[in-house]
């Protein structure tokens, strides 16, 4: 299954970023691909009922995937 995604996000304190993070590339890349798994793993790729599925739903997952973080 191939799964894809955008992340934004924004720094709100940078100095406290460079000093609490070492990479923070490393560590934003880290955070959104375990939200992506765990997303994923809730969710069912097709669904043949009402349930949200990933292949559908896409607005409703991201919905999800904003309020997880």
């Amino acid at each position: 299954m191939n799964v894809s995604c955008i992340v934004n996000y924004k720094i709100i304190d940078p100095v406290r970023s460079i000093y609490a993070v070492e990479n923070y590339h490393k560590y934003i890349n880290n955070q959104s691909m375990e939200v992506l798994r765990t997303v994923c793993s809730r969710f069912a790729y097709r669904s043949g009922n009402d349930e949200p599925c990933l292949m559908t739903d896409s607005t409703l997952i991201g919905h999800y995937m904003a309020g997880f973080l």
